[in-house]
């Protein structure tokens, strides 16, 4: 919304057995309000779909896996436009991380 200066991003959580969540758009400021509205993504977190490579969809990449980092996540699936592998190249020149493993 625009109040909270974050572009629109959602986050499903399946409430059966598995609480698997999968998260749609990564907009720059996600991890910050999902953080804030305590629903951030957890260990159960399974698949990101960016739209694109624009910073309203995909700008909050780079906290996102920092913040999964720092969480000890293991593994993510990043489906996106061509091109997605050279982009979470690009981040992790600025933005270290180890975890999670990212697969596109």
């Amino acid at each position: 919304a625009e109040a909270d200066g974050v572009g629109p991003s959602v986050l499903i959580t399946c409430a059966a057995g598995s609480r698997r969540q999968y998260l749609f758009a990564c907009a720059e400021g996600f991890s910050r309000l999902a953080l804030e509205c305590r629903t951030r993504p957890s260990s159960a977190l399974r698949a990101l779909f960016l739209p694109s490579f624009d910073p309203a969809a995909a700008g909050g990449l780079g906290g996102l896996l920092l913040r999964l980092s720092a969480d000890g996540h293991g593994a993510l699936v990043v489906a996106g436009p061509g091109g997605l592998g050279a982009h979470v190249d690009a981040l992790r020149a600025f933005v270290k991380f180890r975890h999670p493993a990212i697969t596109t």
